[in-house]
């Protein structure tokens, strides 16, 4: 197992391929501009950020996967105010839990009979945090 968003699990085996691609992790800091008559303005250090991640995931029913109950399932999880933990590797990314806060879709592969045969999952993540 390569890791797992929430019950979402990445895994390459002989029956099944979920992973991903494209994972980006943003990190910054939070900054005010305060503006200043005749020169030029300041910035106040207002502490960190919150982290932000995105990635792709290629839903592919040659692969093992039912796409459509896939995509289904990742829109969920976007439009339900829930936080799931990420973990990669046996270990967790960030200090808490992540926050789906879009899932885009595209199905460049559906068949005669309108069945989803690969979906691509464009999703975004921010971090949680609870104190």
């Amino acid at each position: 197992m390569i890791g797992t968003l929430g019950a979402v699990p990445f895994v390459v085996d002989a029956q099944t391929v979920r992973t991903f691609e494209e994972f980006t992790r943003k990190s910054a800091g939070r900054w005010s501009q305060h503006d200043r008559i005749g020169a030029k303005p300041l910035l106040q250090w207002g502490g960190p950020g919150l982290d932000e991640i995105s990635f792709t995931v290629r839903l592919d029913a040659t692969l093992g996967i039912n796409p459509r109950r896939e995509s289904d399932n990742l829109t969920l999880m976007a439009g339900g105010g829930k936080a799931y933990s990420l973990v990669l590797g046996g270990k967790p990314m960030g200090v808490g839990l992540w926050a789906v806060t879009s899932v885009e879709l595209s199905f460049p592969a559906i068949d005669n009979h309108g069945n989803v045969l690969v979906a691509i999952a464009a999703i975004s993540l921010k971090e949680y945090v609870v104190k």
